[in-house]
């Protein structure tokens, strides 16, 4: 076959390329691939008073559905019956779990249950740690714990839900709640949230002089709905100083502009009278 000098056959030097450019896809592949990888290392953990989910026909449950799948994880407060997380969970997809506690906390007039709803692509529950160990009955809703592990850390989420009587003194033994469910889990990221129905930042001195522990959303966030928009702050994430030095973002999620066409009113008669409070958490840091 006749040559000229200089040339290459066109099917030659594209067969010349193709390793070339295989690496170089390749390259790029795992670039990217490693970029996603690396800026989703978080999770976002929420904490939610669902308000008498199981017990009220208005309840909206594709709504709450929509609340808690912008989270990777949803502490859930305030389940009057269990049925009430079947109900939220028949919108959910099937990448979703859920957990209920097997036993009600609380008097004849504010039993509920507390439940996790997780997505165990994120996530498994290494462990349900029950309710805190309560002898003296200092607690009428006694607070709970469970563990949770990803595939290169863990963190444990406690639930509670204080009750509106200042007198009964709940607050001022959460430091208690905390170092009893710390020895559980042997350190790590402990959280503790909920409804802490209390505001002001004085209330929880005993509290925040445990391990250094501090509110991670704010003391001036309204977390509750009343007829006329966002009220009190009564709901809150307290962590400690390890789990501090991992958050990336926190906040609450005001979902009613987007679910209830911004109807207070309306949001806190068929979803809740609290907005959820949230934490964004690096994992893989331990």
């Amino acid at each position: 076959m006749e040559r000229v000098l200089g040339l290459e056959s066109p099917h030659k030097r594209a067969s010349l390329c193709n390793p070339c450019l295989m690496r170089r896809v390749l390259f790029w592949f795992a670039f990217l691939f490693v970029s996603v990888t690396l800026f989703s290392q978080t999770l976002k953990i929420a904490t939610f008073n669902m308000e008498r989910v199981g017990d009220s026909p208005k309840k909206n449950y594709d709504a709450l559905a929509q609340i808690v799948q912008r989270f990777d994880i949803v502490g859930c407060i305030n389940f009057i019956a269990p049925i009430g997380i079947a109900d939220i969970m028949k919108h959910m997809g099937n990448e979703w779990k859920s957990f209920v506690t097997g036993q009600q906390t609380g008097t004849n007039l504010s039993k509920e249950y507390y439940a996790y709803i997780w997505k165990s692509g994120k996530m498994r529950m290494a462990q349900s740690l029950g309710y805190f160990n309560d002898p003296k009955n200092t607690f009428v809703r006694k607070p709970y714990g469970a563990e949770f592990e990803t595939s290169n850390s863990d963190f444990t989420l406690i639930l509670v839900h204080i009750t509106g009587n200042a007198n009964k003194g709940e607050i001022n033994h959460l430091g208690e709640v905390y170092n009893y469910f710390l020895d559980l889990v042997s350190g790590g990221n402990v959280i503790l949230g909920g409804d802490f129905n209390r505001t002001s930042k004085d209330a929880f001195a005993n509290l925040m002089g445990t391990d250094d522990l501090d509110d991670a959303v704010g003391f001036a966030r309204k977390t509750t709905i009343d007829l006329h928009g966002l009220s009190s702050s009564d709901d809150h994430i307290f962590v400690n100083l390890f789990a501090r030095n991992n958050i990336v973002n926190a906040g609450e999620y005001d979902y009613v502009p987007d679910l209830a066409a911004g109807d207070y009113p309306q949001a806190r008669e068929t979803i809740s009278d609290h907005l959820p409070v949230y934490i964004e958490l690096k994992i893989g840091t331990e």
